[in-house]
């Protein structure tokens, strides 16, 4: 599928966002980022803003981890401000929205708890 998706996430969800990555890959979406694509010398932070300026779609993997994570705080807010598509994603079951900051709150998000890719494709 044509488009680009930027996923956000902590690197304690890393589990999670493997699988994630591997369902987008077998559902024929292509262009797929997330951090594990960095490579040693690069400068880092950069590189995840041009990937963003990039994506048609940001995901961001909720849960406690990444909400608290001042990076993927960083990296949602940049989406946002260049009106970026971003697709909050639940991948852990304990958090609901409730508990997002305010400028999550107003977006619709997708459950992604037990590896059903469907609710994903839909809302990209």
């Amino acid at each position: 599928m044509s488009g680009s998706i930027f996923i956000s996430y902590s690197r304690k969800d890393r589990a999670q966002v493997d699988e994630l990555t591997q369902l987008l890959k077998k559902s024929n979406f292509t262009h797929i980022w997330y951090d594990q694509q960095l490579t040693g010398g690069v400068h880092w932070w950069s590189s995840i803003l041009q990937q963003i300026r990039d994506a048609d779609v940001v995901l961001l993997a909720v849960s406690s981890h990444s909400i608290n994570s001042p990076a993927c705080q960083r990296e949602y807010r940049y989406a946002l401000a260049l009106h970026k598509v971003v697709i909050p994603l639940r991948i852990e079951a304990s958090y609901n929205a409730s508990q997002l900051p305010a400028d999550l709150q107003a977006l619709n998000m997708v459950d992604f708890l037990k590896a059903d890719l469907l609710p994903v494709i839909a809302a990209i």
